[in-house]
C-alpha cells in the first residue's frame, strides 16, 4: 500500500505486506536509480497519527491521555525517513541535538473526543510540552584551555484538533497551534596563564509554534 501525507512533510513511500498482514518488503518509488537501503530502515509501517486515539471505545465529552511519543512520531511521519540534505553527513533526525530533543521530551497530551458523525470524529487536543537540550565541549587551543556548554529550554502550550475518519481507520487532518518559549543559555569558561574568565549569555525567545497535516 502507499502512504501518502501532505503539509509540513511531503512522503511517498510504499511498504508490502503479505494476505496476512506480514510485512514483506519496503521499496522507493520510481525509477530514480539505486538508493542505499539503509534509508528504509527508519520506515515504520504504522498508521500515521494512531497514537493519539484512545486504547478504547469512547462517548463525546470523554478524554484520555495521549503518550508524549505521539508528538515525536507527529514530527517524523513514518518514522526516521534518513533524509540526508546535500553537504551534510547525516539526517537531521538523527543529529544529538534531535536525539535529546525527543528523548527528553516530558508533559501531558490530553485528548477528548468532541464529536463524531458522518463517519468523522473530531478529536480536540490540548497539550503542555517542554524539553531541554545540553551541548558540552572541551577547548584547548595553545596556551588557551577551557569548556563550552550550551542549553536550550524549550516550552509550548499547544491546542487543536485530529479530525479521524472512523471508516477505513485514517487521520483526515490534526493541527496544532500555541506559544512558544526558549531559553538559551551559553557558559563558557577560559584559562590562560595568570587569568580566568568566563562568560555567561543568556536569551530568552517567544513566539508561535504550530503543525498543520492533512493526510491524502
Amino acid at each position: 500500500r502507499d502512504i501518502g501525507v501532505s503539509g509540513v512533510q511531503t512522503c511517498a513511500l510504499p511498504i508490502y505486506f503479505d494476505k496476512e498482514g506480514g510485512e514483506e518488503g519496503r521499496s522507493f518509488l520510481g525509477d530514480g536509480g539505486e538508493a542505499p537501503e539503509e534509508l528504509l530502515a527508519g520506515l515504520e509501517p504504522e498508521a500515521h497519527l494512531a497514537d493519539f486515539l484512545p486504547a478504547g471505545s469512547v462517548d463525546s465529552g470523554e478524554s484520555w491521555e495521549v503518550p508524549v511519543t505521539a508528538f515525536v512520531r507527529m514530527m517524523n511521519l513514518s518514522g526516521n525517513l534518513g533524509l540526508v540534505q546535500e553537504g551534510d553527513t547525516e539526517s537531521a533526525d538523527d543529529t544529538e541535538y534531535s536525539r535529546q530533543f525527543d528523548e527528553n521530551l516530558s508533559g501531558s497530551i490530553l485528548a477528548t473526543l468532541v464529536e463524531q458523525g458522518d463517519g468523522v470524529a473530531r478529536i480536540e487536543l490540548k497539550a503542555k510540552l517542554g524539553t531541554r537540550i545540553l551541548t558540552e565541549e572541551e577547548i584547548t587551543e595553545g596556551e588557551v584551555s577551557g569548556s563550552l556548554s550550551e542549553e536550550h529550554e524549550f516550552s509550548f502550550t499547544l491546542e487543536g484538533q485530529l479530525l479521524w475518519l472512523v471508516e477505513p481507520g485514517l487521520p483526515r487532518a490534526l493541527s496544532l497551534e500555541g506559544p512558544l518559549s526558549l531559553v538559551m543559555t551559553t557558559d563558557q569558561q577560559q584559562s590562560v596563564p595568570g587569568h580566568e574568565l568566563r562568560m555567561l549569555e543568556r536569551q530568552h525567545l517567544e513566539g508561535t509554534l504550530g503543525f498543520e497535516v492533512t493526510a491524502r
